[in-house]
């Protein structure tokens, strides 16, 4: 009797998991859904952050409720501490159920927990579009668009209304808009609309830091590693701008870390399969951001040099992705490099000015949000072993992303938290602070130094994500794009 009784409370344990986070991931999706009888309106989901609490909730209820259960997860992270310990010494079992309990299920709560979208109006045409393209199979947003007062963020042409951005973020954003409208979700409010929207950068800024994971792996022990997945995933601007609305930033760097877990994992056992989606990958990247083009030369030089017949592999997987974006550009825009293709005219800036502004400035200073960048000088004295190679291109990308940038006019990136720019950049400053992490950690005088540089790096962070009155400083006193020397002021900083 004792036997049954035991089997049964596991039983009615892993149904109320399933249902948990069955209905966890339908309130996920279902933004603006109404659930009732009839004309009664029961509950109407509006917090999609419900969802990923119902989730976890769902797998602690039955780990409190099922001793066979916790027996279970106990065999679970003993095989995952050992599969992490094994793949950070070279091994070939990747370590995915670590990186999904680790990583991503704790960050999708975290990122989701200030329930709001910060993204200003730049990425509201990235839902719209997904909208127009699977209602209408076009991409304009004339059904969004009153033309008495068109938006800052539509151009027109020939009649009809188009995003002022790159498209890419439109088609990662397709499939979820999908499944919101598969659920019932009210996507004509443009409220929901914004909250699915923080759905989407969440799960994706999610996915990059469990993706990279295993990437880390390969280049430090697995210690260090935790230390340089919380600063990737929320000592970054991962956590205030990637995960807060579908800018182009985090789809770009998902991208990146794709293309650099196809070379961690298979660095040994190169493939022309695996070249074609590192280009693939990339390409897509362009397609959501105009700049990754550095990245792409770069990295086609190092296959070039590495694996040489390969290299046609590469460009074939970059031409199958940049092409399709290219002819889409022209046949909207006019112009291959589509919307960005308007902002010419702004790349005249001083060039010294405004990288020290990139590096040091109050609002937009990437050494004031993240300190621990800092620890990149380790890996400019000190060639690393593992991977000495990809980590060259990684820091030269990193080094023509900043002298681009720093003839742009607008270098401060109009209204934003921190150095909104150099978001997609994250997973390389990881990449190359690791051999500073592994050089700090074992002392301690330098764990303290790491803790102070990263706790500096969180705590920004969190301010940019729940204060209110810190996004206020951008419009208060005045509109920081009419006067730009507001970001020079450390006597007013927005934190």
């Amino acid at each position: 009797t004792h036997i049954s009784d035991r089997t049964r409370q596991d039983h009615v344990a892993s149904w109320l998991q399933w249902i948990l986070c069955g209905v966890g991931v339908f309130v996920q999706f279902a933004v603006g859904t109404r659930l009732g009888w009839g004309d009664t309106v029961i509950v109407e989901l509006r917090h999609p952050v419900y969802g990923a609490a119902m989730i976890l909730a769902g797998f602690g209820l039955r780990w409190a409720l099922s001793p066979c259960y916790r027996r279970q997860v106990d065999t679970w992270r003993r095989a995952d501490v050992a599969c992490v310990r094994d793949y950070a010494r070279g091994g070939r079992s990747i370590p995915w159920r670590a990186a999904f309990v680790w990583c991503f299920l704790p960050l999708l709560l975290v990122y989701q927990a200030n329930d709001r979208t910060i993204g200003w109006g730049d990425t509201t045409p990235m839902i719209q579009g997904a909208m127009s393209l699977l209602r209408e199979g076009n991409l304009n947003l004339d059904e969004f668009i009153d033309p008495a007062s068109p938006s800052y963020n539509v151009c027109q042409i020939e009649q009809h209304y188009y995003s002022v951005f790159s498209l890419g973020p439109v088609f990662v954003a397709a499939p979820f808009v999908q499944a919101a409208r598969f659920t019932g979700s009210d996507l004509d409010d443009p409220i929901m609309q914004r909250r699915l929207e923080k759905v989407i950068a969440t799960m994706i800024a999610a996915l990059c830091a469990a993706l990279l994971f295993p990437v880390l792996l390969r280049f430090a022990p697995p210690a260090q590693t935790g230390v340089l997945m919380v600063m990737f995933a929320l000592g970054s601007q991962m956590w205030s701008t990637a995960s807060q609305a579908l800018w182009q930033h985090g789809p770009v760097a998902l991208c990146v870390v794709g293309a650099l877990f196809i070379e961690a994992h298979h660095r040994d056992r190169p493939s022309w399969r695996w070249t074609i989606a590192q280009g693939a990958l990339l390409g897509f990247a362009v397609g959501c951001r105009p700049t990754m083009l550095l990245l792409i030369g770069l990295f086609f030089v190092y296959v070039l040099w590495l694996r040489p017949r390969q290299a046609l592999a590469y460009v074939a997987g970059v031409a199958v992705m940049l092409l399709p974006f290219a002819w889409l550009h022209y046949d909207i825009y006019g112009q291959l490099l589509g919307p960005y293709a308007r902002v010419r005219t702004l790349w005249d800036a001083h060039v010294g000015w405004t990288m020290l502004g990139h590096l040091f400035s109050p609002a937009r200073g990437v050494l004031v949000y993240q300190p621990w960048v800092m620890l990149i000088a380790w890996h400019a004295v000190r060639r690393s072993a593992r991977g000495a190679g990809i980590l060259l291109v990684l820091g030269l990308w990193c080094l023509a992303h900043l002298m681009v940038l720093s003839r742009f006019s607008m270098w401060w990136g109009g209204h934003c938290w921190g150095p909104r720019f150099f978001t997609e950049l994250s997973p390389a400053l990881v990449l190359l602070a690791a051999i500073g992490v592994c050089k700090l950690w074992p002392s301690r005088t330098g764990r303290v130094l790491l803790i102070v540089m990263i706790g500096w790096s969180i705590s920004l962070q969190a301010i940019g994500v729940f204060s209110r009155d810190a996004l206020r400083w951008l419009n208060t006193p005045v509109d920081i794009d009419k006067s730009p020397e507001r970001l020079w002021d450390w006597s007013d900083p927005p934190f």
